[in-house]
């Protein structure tokens, strides 16, 4: 259990407790506190999952075993709220396919961009994708998973080898 969990726990534990026993208003408070951070980060998740958008762009759709295959990566934040956490998952069926990452903080409106690397190793044809983000609010006390399937297929042919005379 993460220590966002257990602080809401807490609130409203006590402030129930506090509350039941005819203590003061500030146990009420402390009760009502953690109920409201347990609907916000709620709303938080659901509010910025819907709103991140990603794009996957490879470099080239064909290649050849020893290159490198590059993949653009962007996500871009279109909510007003910055997300907290998220996770980026390759999903690809490539070797030792890279390309996953985590990013603790998109702002509202923002757009983060990196760029995957994979040494192509063995030949055949890989799905580019599917893709999986994980998104999480501020306290981590929810978390919502999105998947975005494989729209097409990259295709790795043999090793070329220049034959001289």
């Amino acid at each position: 259990m993460n220590s966002g969990r257990v602080l809401v726990a807490l609130l409203i534990v006590t402030g129930l407790a506090g509350t039941l026993v005819g203590g003061p208003t500030i146990f009420f408070r402390m009760g009502l506190l953690g109920v409201l951070l347990l609907i916000g980060a709620r709303l938080w998740v659901s509010i910025v999952g819907r709103s991140l958008r990603l794009t996957r762009q490879p470099e080239f759709w064909r290649a050849s075993v020893g290159d490198i295959f590059k993949e653009q990566y962007e996500i871009l934040n279109t909510s007003r709220l910055r997300g907290g956490w998220v996770e980026l998952y390759n999903e690809m069926p490539l070797p030792t396919a890279a390309g996953s990452r985590l990013m603790t903080r998109v702002d509202p409106g923002e757009k983060q961009s990196y760029v995957g690397r994979t040494w192509l190793t063995r030949r055949g044809g890989y799905p580019v994708g599917p893709t999986r983000l994980i998104i999480s609010d501020p306290l981590g006390l929810f978390r919502l998973e999105r998947r975005f399937p494989a729209e097409r297929a990259l295709v790795v042919l043999p090793m070329v080898v220049p034959i001289s005379n």
